[in-house]
C-alpha cells in the first residue's frame, strides 16, 4: 500500500534527501553534493557544472544541451528562483 509522503529535497538541485539530510540548515537543506568541503552551498556555476556534467553522462548529452536544461531546472529552485542569470531571464524583463 502507498502512503502519500512529503519528500524532502535539496534547494539547490532538487535531489531528495535522506532524513538526516532534511534539517534545514543555516541556508536551507541541501545535499552534500551541493556542500563544499567547509559545508557552505556552493555557488550557482558550480551546482550548474555539476548537473550538466552528470545529464552528459547519464543521458548521453552534448554539453550545451545538458548546460541548457542545467539551467532551467536549476532556475526554478528556491535556491536559485530569485536570482538572474545569464541566459534564463524572460522576455518582457531588462537584462
Amino acid at each position: 500500500m502507498l502512503t502519500s509522503q512529503t519528500i524532502a529535497r535539496c534547494i539547490s538541485c532538487g535531489a531528495p534527501l535522506a532524513k538526516d539530510q532534511a534539517t534545514a540548515g543555516e541556508t536551507g537543506p541541501r545535499c552534500a553534493g551541493c556542500l563544499r568541503d567547509d559545508g557552505t552551498p556552493k555557488p550557482w556555476s558550480e551546482v550548474v557544472d555539476d548537473l550538466a556534467a552528470f545529464l552528459v553522462k547519464a543521458l548521453d548529452l552534448t554539453d550545451r544541451a545538458a548546460r541548457r536544461i542545467a539551467v532551467e531546472r536549476l532556475s526554478t529552485l528556491p535556491a536559485w528562483a530569485t536570482r538572474r542569470h545569464e541566459g534564463t531571464e524572460k522576455k518582457g524583463t531588462k537584462g
